[in-house]
């Protein structure tokens, strides 16, 4: 993993520990009628839009693939196969 992967994992927990912390206060404001369902709906929706801004972020990070381990991968599973199947 190199800095930048790290620093995007970073930013993305921080990003879902807010908006667990959001959930939950809305959930218990919800339950105790502090706000109404049309309070809720609205609030609920607009911490979801804030998600689509992270999205580029999660794909990103979670889709990289170092190019060390990819070649390592390879190279072991070309190995195994040569020992097994002979070829």
């Amino acid at each position: 993993m190199d800095e930048k992967m790290i620093a995007n994992i970073d930013k993305i927990e921080k990003f879902y520990t807010g908006q667990y912390s959001k959930l939950e206060k809305l959930w218990i404001d919800m339950e105790n009628n502090v706000l109404s369902n049309a309070e809720v709906s609205k609030a609920f929706y607009k911490y979801r839009n804030e998600e689509l801004e992270l999205t580029t972020l999660i794909n990103e990070t979670i889709r990289y693939k170092p190019r060390k381990i990819v070649l390592t991968a390879k190279q072991h599973s070309d190995d195994y196969f040569r020992r097994v199947f002979n070829t």
